[in-house]
């Protein structure tokens, strides 16, 4: 047996209204979140930059290669990548197409 649906024409406004205002809550929520995410620099447009506290620098990152993600320093003096301690050169420069510096992951907020 079917039960009559004995809600007004009021409470259904209510209802609706309650969820508009928990779709616009949700969706506060999701730019929060979606501004945490860190932006990838493409190659194609810069590289890292020196931040002039030493003569020789590097700066460490993430980076997208060939298909993987790697930790590696850009040498600012000799414009390549270098392994991850900075001390032995890794390829050039257009062998990575995107890359993060880890100091701006270090910033980032926690959930």
């Amino acid at each position: 047996m079917n039960t009559p649906n004995l809600s007004t024409s009021a409470d259904k406004d209510e209802e609706i209204t309650a969820l508009k205002k928990a779709l616009e809550e949700k969706s506060e929520e999701i730019k929060r979140l979606r501004n945490m995410i860190p932006k990838w620099f493409s190659t194609k447009d810069m590289f890292p930059e020196k931040t002039g506290r030493q003569a020789y620098e590097h700066v460490d990152c993430l980076v997208l290669k060939g298909g993987y993600i790697e930790r590696l320093m850009w040498n600012c003096e000799e414009k390549c990548w270098d392994d991850a301690e900075g001390d032995d050169y890794e390829c050039d420069a257009e062998a990575v197409s995107h890359w993060l510096p880890m100091s701006l992951i270090a910033t980032l907020e926690k959930p």
